[in-house]
């Protein structure tokens, strides 16, 4: 038995919740609410976009580089990319374009050094501990670091062409050695 106080309460509490959803269906329906959509998905992207720029410039790849193969060194890819432009300076036929791929390939080979652990703080010590450490193509680099040397020293040094190519020849050969070309 119910009486007539209870149906009352109960078609009050009905007609309140159908009031209730009737308007917020009418706000989430409503023009102010789809421009708040509209910019809370522009916010949504935004962060979005900031959370993948953070994970890029903290140097998630080196992370997962150095993680997933035990170093940092660079991939075939990153490194052929990184050869060719320096071999594309000799195309240029001029002395400052030579010199400046041969300190390029130095300075890349030594940051492959300092990424499979050759963490000494000269070029020639890194070269020393390979030498120490029996690795044939040390002496290959040795020559090649010498050249690069140089042409720091001397701002005169006159360099030929062919010069360039036969010391880029030598860190290529380092580089292959150690594996980066492939």
């Amino acid at each position: 038995m119910t009486f007539a106080g209870e149906q009352l309460v109960q078609q009050d509490q009905a007609t309140f919740f159908t009031t209730v959803v009737q308007v917020l269906s009418f706000l989430f329906h409503s023009p102010l609410f789809s421009v708040i959509k509209f910019f809370a998905a522009i916010y949504v992207a935004v962060l979005i976009v900031d959370i993948v720029l953070l994970v890029i410039l903290n140097g998630a790849q080196k992370s997962y580089r150095k993680g997933k193969r035990g170093t940092n060194l660079p991939t075939y890819a990153e490194a052929k990319r990184k050869w060719r432009r320096i071999m594309a300076r000799l195309k240029k036929n001029e002395q400052n374009y030579f010199k400046a791929a041969i300190l390029e390939a130095d300075q890349m080979v030594e940051n492959v050094l300092a990424d499979a652990g050759y963490k000494q703080p000269t070029m020639r010590e890194k070269i020393e501990r390979l030498k120490a450490q029996h690795v044939d193509s040390a002496d290959i680099l040795h020559k090649a670091h010498e050249m690069s040397v140089r042409v720091i020293q001397d701002p005169e040094l006159e360099l030929t062409k062919r010069q360039a190519e036969e010391t880029l020849l030598l860190y290529e050969q380092f580089l292959d050695d150690m594996e980066i070309f492939g």
